[in-house]
């Protein structure tokens, strides 16, 4: 974004005096979390930039249900942290790990990566397949929703901040697997798949998976989960998924990739992610 058209800059120690600013300025002005949306983004309506810098927003604290991650906590910060190191059996952090690089992961907020629901958005896509809940203030008061619901809301949670995602915490019996797409480390995906599965004796008693595959924010396969379900997980039917997500995922037709590739790279991500699970090569 060119900052030729900002005219102030606030810096609030209170998310009260944060909202207040955003609904003063009525869509004009630009929350500052890691900075990483307002240098790479264009957009000469916004006149004003809130600085979240004083009012924390750093914290990764847990009990015994759920994982809480301050919005500011940055892509690396969040990996780094010993609460994460183990979650989910070290799957999330070994995931994002190949996102982007270094140097972008230390700028990338949790917050920031998930409030403009961008298609292909990588945090996007795995926060959604682990059912992450968002915790929205709105000037008085804490909303909790889940990211599913967040998305659904467009536009109306635009004067509100994002002080929290939760992550619920999984037991053994869940395993979860993400795989994407790119042309180069730190392009923006073309593709990517999450899928987060509980297995009892082998059988998927329950599925969640989500996918960047359309100009809309990443969203749930609701499809695919049910198809799942139920089954046993192993090569026959990680073969079958493949050939149900290949036909039924909806995907986005753009100059970058067609429509057809997207859906066969997805259903070969599906196979690979559920061959995983079991250990079995591909």
């Amino acid at each position: 974004m060119r900052l030729t058209s900002i005219e102030q800059c606030f810096k609030p120690e209170t998310l009260s005096e944060a909202v207040t600013i955003i609904r003063d300025y009525k869509g004009k002005a630009a929350i500052v979390g890691g900075g990483l949306n307002i240098t790479t983004e264009r957009d000469e309506s916004i006149k004003a930039l809130v600085y979240l810098d004083k009012i924390g927003l750093k914290h990764i604290t847990e009990d015994e249900d759920e994982i809480r991650v301050g919005s500011r906590v940055s892509v690396n910060e969040f990996i780094n942290s010993p609460i994460i190191e183990d979650y989910l059996n070290g799957s999330v952090c070994d995931a994002i790990r190949e996102i982007s690089s270094e140097l972008l992961r230390n700028q990338m907020t949790i917050g920031g990566s998930l409030v403009k629901g961008r298609p292909f958005s990588d945090i996007a896509t795995m926060f959604l397949a682990l059912r992450a809940v968002v915790i929205m203030f709105d000037g008085e008061k804490d909303i909790r929703m889940s990211l599913d619901e967040f998305y659904d809301s467009g536009q109306l949670l635009n004067d509100m901040i994002i002080k929290e995602v939760c992550l619920r915490k999984y037991d053994s019996s869940h395993h979860f697997g993400m795989e994407r797409f790119t042309r180069t480390a730190t392009d923006i995906p073309l593709l990517n798949l999450a899928i987060l599965l509980k297995l009892d004796n082998g059988l998927i008693e329950d599925a969640s998976i989500a996918s960047g595959s359309l100009k809309s924010p990443t969203s749930r396969f609701e499809k695919g989960e049910s198809y799942l379900k139920g089954k046993k997980v192993g090569r026959e039917t990680a073969d079958d998924f493949f050939s149900y997500v290949r036909d039924n995922l909806n995907t986005l037709n753009d100059y970058r990739l067609s429509s057809e590739y997207r859906k066969e790279l997805a259903g070969v991500f599906a196979r690979r992610i559920l061959l995983g699970f079991t250990g079995v090569g591909e």
